[in-house]
């Protein structure tokens, strides 16, 4: 009357074991010769192992799943008599992979495979878990009634590939690998590819995917652009990728610069290579400066634009400041030789023509009249000199029998008699002249410079009052 319920167990048994080797997915290694797959039901704990056993052990590199029971109870009818039984029936799988054991502690090869998301973004992980259900060890035990509540706690995770998990940068790929000791994390971006050995006292310390610890404790980060250039250092987190903030930047033109940046990574701004105001920066040709090297030079904007313009590297930048500074040096020094050699000439040419008005009207009178000044005692002539006659209306009378002759000045007359001298001379400039005479001697008047005198008067044809 047995037979029934026997033949019921075989059932449920061959369609578990079929399910469960149908889901091997990890490599395995050969099986021993006495190797044989089983379900191994720990009814008092409510989980059940398959997998295979040899000698009342599980078989080191093959697959096991760990799997969920349940206890049923039911009557099966035979003829007029009801049989009540109870069985063991398992239910969703716990776990699964490879088994191994190491210093006496069981653990489970496992890879974990997450589907595409919402995003259309999947990853996959593999590590180990430390398993054991054994009442005296750390280990798996095939024999139920040596077991006890089942223990599944993560051991390692050496490797994951998916995303970065945070916003902006959710979309970026990431690898993280276990080496030896250590870990190798690897992201990459539109313009360029990060990659950092991670100590296993930093995974730690933060955690596996924690990232951006990861990434801000480590002390030796590369940047490898794909325009060529590489950086490696400390790096800082910007608003959707990780850039240079101290360390050795190597430019793809050969420079290198070994120290801070300012801000966020300004390695190039405006589409154009910035130069930093920090650090040493050698240059192509092996040569070094500190600091900012462009600080000594004073240029215009204009003249910026043509020392940036079409250069593609920080030795370009140097070599045409020095150049456009020596060049504007040469400007500047042939600049002061010829206002040097105009005062001179303005000198000689002064000189000479005090040495006319002395000649022509002595020592006394001929010094000042070069020197614009005016004198009672001068004749008309001498004060014509100095005030252009033309320049002013003039009248005259008799008192007393003297002679009585007033200058007036007239801005009027002054204007026209400079603009008609000027069209004399329009070939040679004249013109302008004029009219630069005439704006200068306004400025004259309006800065406290020789003022045109309103009234002159002579008694006799010799200067006698002068009132300003």
């Amino acid at each position: 009357m047995f037979r029934l319920k026997e033949i019921l167990l075989v059932v449920i048994l061959i369609l578990t074991l079929t399910s469960v080797m149908l889901g091997q997915t990890q490599q395995q290694l050969p099986l021993q010769n006495r190797a044989k797959l089983k379900t191994i039901k720990y009814k008092n704990f409510g989980y059940a192992i398959v997998g295979y056993v040899a000698n009342k052990q599980f078989v080191e590199g093959q697959k096991i799943s760990f799997l969920k029971t349940k206890q049923e109870t039911g009557i099966v009818p035979l003829l007029y008599v009801a049989i009540p039984y109870t069985k063991t029936t398992l239910t969703d799988t716990i776990t699964s992979g490879i088994y191994v054991t190491k210093d006496g502690i069981s653990y489970l090869e496992f890879t974990v495979v997450k589907k595409n998301d919402w995003k259309g973004k999947g990853s996959i992980t593999k590590g180990l878990y430390k398993v054991a259900n054994s009442k005296y060890s750390n280990s798996l035990t095939t024999i139920p009634a040596d077991a006890s509540d089942l223990k599944i706690e993560t051991a390692d995770i050496y490797f994951y590939q998916g995303y970065y998990d945070n916003y902006p940068m959710d979309n970026i790929p990431v690898i993280l690998q276990k080496q030896s000791e250590d870990y190798v994390l690897k992201m990459e971006f539109d313009d360029r590819i990060l990659e950092t050995v991670v100590s296993s006292e930093n995974i730690k310390n933060y955690g596996f995917f924690e990232f951006n610890n990861l990434i801000k404790y480590s002390q030796n980060v590369k940047l490898n652009y794909k325009n060529g250039d590489a950086f490696i250092g400390v790096v800082e987190k910007d608003d959707s990728k990780y850039t240079a903030k101290k360390g050795e930047f190597k430019f793809k033109t050969g420079e290198i610069y070994k120290g801070e940046f300012v801000g966020r990574n300004m390695v190039y701004r405006n589409g154009r290579i910035f130069v930093p105001d920090k650090g040493e920066t050698i240059f192509a040709d092996g040569t070094t400066a500190n600091g900012d090297w462009l600080k000594q030079y004073d240029f215009t904007d204009n003249e910026w634009e043509q020392i940036y313009e079409n250069r593609n590297s920080l030795t370009e930048i140097r070599d045409n400041a020095v150049r456009a500074d020596k060049e504007k040096q040469q400007k500047l020094q042939a600049e002061n030789i010829a206002k040097q050699q105009a005062q001179e000439k303005k000198k000689i040419a002064e000189q000479k023509r005090k040495q006319l008005y002395i000649d022509k009207y002595g020592e006394y009178y001929g010094s000042l009249i070069s020197e614009g000044q005016l004198e009672v005692g001068m004749s008309q002539a001498m004060v014509s000199e100095v005030w252009n006659k033309v320049f002013f209306v003039v009248s005259k009378s008799i008192r007393n029998g003297k002679t009585i002759e007033f200058w007036e000045y007239s801005k009027d007359k002054m204007q026209m008699a400079i603009l008609l001298e000027g069209a004399k001379n329009k070939n040679n400039g004249g013109g302008e002249a004029a009219f630069a005479e005439i704006y200068m001697m306004g400025l004259s008047e309006q800065f406290g410079g020789p003022t045109v005198p309103k009234t002159i008067i002579f008694t006799n044809n010799k200067l006698t009052d002068i009132y300003r």
